[in-house]
């Protein structure tokens, strides 16, 4: 396994980015969800391959407070409007939380 340049990790992780989907401009702070467009399984696999790579540390990091769900999205906002649910605001991450945690060695 590579070892990882704490120093340059924004580097590596930003060509880590384009090797797994995309081609473009990152930067510190490029979204996972607005910029990526991130979500469900796709996120989960993303955020899997990137602790196996950068070896980090995801065992306390919640999805769920970051990622929506793959599925009718349409759906849950008709059942929250219905229920009366709160939507629930998910907190971002972008390259520049994956470079702090690839630092840290953890993700949370």
């Amino acid at each position: 396994m590579k070892t990882i340049n704490k120093n340059d990790i924004c580097q590596q992780i930003i060509e880590f980015v384009e090797e797994e989907r995309w081609n473009g401009q990152f930067s510190h702070e490029t979204d996972l969800v607005k910029d990526l467009k991130l979500k469900g399984d796709d996120a989960y696999e993303f955020i899997l391959l990137f602790s196996k790579k950068f070896n980090v540390n995801i065992s306390k990091f919640n999805f769920e407070e970051y990622f929506d769900s793959e599925g009718d999205r349409i759906l849950t906002i008709i059942l929250d409007l219905l229920l009366k649910r709160k939507k629930k605001i998910k907190k971002k991450i972008t390259i520049g939380d994956l470079e702090r945690g690839g630092k840290e060695g953890k993700l949370i």
